[in-house]
């Protein structure tokens, strides 16, 4: 796009003196995806934290927080696609919380199962409600590697934030997402 008179690099703050700066911005579908000013500015570009939901397509739990996870998904980006011409200030101060949704019907690696215990703690007899009959961590991790189905799905996991909640409770999940940072529509 061509900014030949800086009224868009000025509107976004992105201008070196009386020119333009050099930046890149990605726009997919009417919504900004990628926004960085050449080092020597400021990068306002933020990657969305990723959610990893270890799926089982036959267990009726399983399906049950993907579709919620989904949902929760599309409600966070629908409003994110709005009519850039039309002036949406006001319903651009709301903050919105969009993340990326990673289903894997694959069982964790011992690294992810290690840092999962680590988020959900080690106490109630957790390790066990993750992978069945575990005692604790290093069980977890041995249970896990005899036999990958000892792994119970599903398990949504916050990588970016240190969260995980295993099982499908809602409210527990509904609590992980809201606790994700806010972002406004803003750049």
């Amino acid at each position: 796009m061509t900014d030949s008179d800086t009224k868009f690099s000025k509107s976004i703050g992105w201008t070196k003196g009386d020119r333009a700066g050099r930046y890149a911005i990605v726009v997919d579908h009417g919504k900004i995806t990628y926004a960085e000013n050449e080092p020597g500015g400021d990068v306002t570009h933020k990657t969305l934290d990723v959610i990893t939901l270890f799926h089982k397509a036959s267990s009726p739990a399983s399906i049950r927080a993907h579709t919620l996870l989904k949902q929760i998904s599309a409600h966070a980006s629908e409003s994110a696609t709005e009519d850039q011409a039309t002036d949406h200030t006001e319903q651009n101060k709301l903050q919105r919380t969009e993340f990326e949704l990673n289903v894997t019907e694959d069982p964790p690696t011992s690294d992810q199962l290690r840092t999962i215990l680590e988020y959900v703690g080690s106490g109630d007899g957790r390790a066990g409600q993750i992978v069945e009959g575990a005692t604790g961590e290093s069980d977890a991790l041995a249970k896990l590697k005899e036999n990958p189905e000892n792994f119970k799905r599903p398990v949504i996991v916050d990588w970016n934030n240190g969260r995980a909640v295993f099982g499908y409770r809602e409210s527990e999940i509904m609590k992980m997402i809201g606790q994700l940072p806010k972002e406004s529509n803003t750049v």
